[in-house]
């Protein structure tokens, strides 16, 4: 009886640590390489949403990494999207906000695209 408590503790402990969290792989953050910064803008809302962009980007730059091509269509709806709900602040926003987030819109495209591409 006692080799079978151990051995089910044992097992119990190995199936403890195979399943942790903690790997020798890290993620990367794909989004801090491109150099984009989103500017802050007077609404609080807007500002929380182009933050959303870093985890959408990093999503692409790993499905991109692992050629993963059956998220392709998920994660550009999912940009799409995001740039929609971007535009549909502009108009809370003053003349100068609103070519500043044009431009900040504009600017994702090209490392979006890059990435996009990778996947075909």
């Amino acid at each position: 009886m006692k080799h079978i408590k151990f051995l089910f503790l044992f097992s119990l402990i190995a199936l403890l640590f195979s399943c942790t969290n903690s790997s020798n792989t890290t993620a990367v953050n794909y989004y801090s390489k491109t150099g984009l910064v989103a500017p802050k803008f007077s609404n609080q809302k807007l500002n929380e949403h182009l933050k959303s962009f870093e985890p959408l980007f990093n999503d692409l730059g790993s499905a991109a990494a692992s050629k993963d091509k059956e998220k392709s269509y998920d994660l550009s709806k999912a940009y799409s999207d995001w740039l929609l709900k971007g535009l549909d602040f502009k108009e809370s926003l003053s003349k100068e906000e609103q070519q500043q987030l044009d431009t900040y819109l504009e600017s994702t495209t090209k490392p979006w695209d890059e990435f996009k591409d990778q996947l075909f």
